[in-house]
């Protein structure tokens, strides 16, 4: 097995989500030796500042064309935050050189570095596989409203994306995020992602929100098809729009529901809406201490939808 220090941290941002990243960079640097990770941004549009920022606490900064990659039918319109979605198929080739990849999306923080390190030694010792944690909790307050909302979600994105089979097959399974994901460098399934992203973007969408997550369902798709996964408790990648977490006495992270579970990544789903409520009720890492009162003001105006 090689070296469990070749391993990257691949996040992406733009300006807009760029407070949130430092977050992440902190929360993981604040746990980890300085060699057990290697963090790596794929720039999307950072300000000079920000780049600079990242470089002087040891982030590698790339750059991403997505047509330097696959080829993208005319008149379709990527908004610009979705690059950080459309990048995460072709990271070996643009941070190449690692034995493991974990993939962090940059709204989230590490209370626990322990889960990072489950995700790269899942993938190391599960070949093939992907660690990656379905939309499944007793905390997940939809189960308990109408537990049917993300299927009817998700056949509308496989239709969109792959037509009524495809979705009559996989629409009904649980969704798996690919906000946090590992995998080892000579995966099959980086090619086979790739290439489906290639045709994902041939296609035409009934709306925005099917094609702003059609990159996913194409990771989902993938990873039911070939049975490629290994599923981790949702404390490794909480969901916090679908969830119930407070911080409590001890300022810690937890799942409001008895016992009370720590979180071990805290995941701000949905934050173009939901960020003012993060904020207000403590949930940023260092509680949003690690940032000035302007960027926490530029936070409250995130939308991106």
């Amino acid at each position: 097995m090689n070296d469990r220090r070749s391993c990257a941290l691949v996040f992406s941002t733009d300006e807009n989500f760029s407070p949130l990243a430092k977050g992440l960079v902190l929360s993981v640097q604040q746990q980890c030796l300085p060699d057990e990770f290697s963090f790596h941004l794929i720039d999307i549009g950072c300000s000079p500042s920000t780049i600079e920022w990242m470089k002087s606490n040891g982030v590698q900064v790339h750059q991403f064309t997505l047509s330097d990659y696959v080829s993208v039918r005319s008149g379709l319109h990527i908004k610009r935050y979705m690059l950080a979605q459309f990048c995460r198929p072709f990271i070996p080739k643009i941070v190449p050189g690692y034995h493991v990849y974990i993939w962090c999306d940059a709204d989230m923080w590490v209370q626990d570095a322990s889960s990072l390190r489950l995700f790269r030694d899942v993938a190391l010792t599960h070949s093939g596989k992907v660690p990656i944690c379905p939309l499944v909790d007793v905390s997940y307050s939809f189960n308990y409203i109408d537990s049917s909302e993300f299927s009817r979600y998700a056949k509308i994105w496989y239709e969109d994306t792959y037509g009524k089979t495809v979705a009559a097959t996989y629409a009904n399974r649980a969704v798996l995020s690919s906000g946090l994901f590992a995998m080892e460098a000579d995966n099959s399934l980086w090619e086979a992602w790739a290439k489906e992203i290639d045709s994902v973007l041939r296609r035409n969408y009934s709306s925005h929100a099917s094609f702003h997550l059609s990159e996913q369902t194409a990771f989902n798709y993938l990873l039911y098809a070939n049975d490629q996964f290994v599923p981790l408790e949702a404390i490794h990648n909480y969901n916090c729009h679908v969830g119930r977490i407070m911080r409590d006495q001890d300022g810690c992270v937890v799942i409001s529901d008895a016992p009370n579970r720590r979180v071990g990544v805290v995941h701000f789903t949905y934050s173009s809406k939901l960020i003012g409520h993060y904020i207000q009720n403590g949930l940023l890492f260092q509680a949003g201490a690690y940032l000035s009162a302007e960027e926490l003001s530029r936070l409250r105006t995130l939308d991106h939808y």
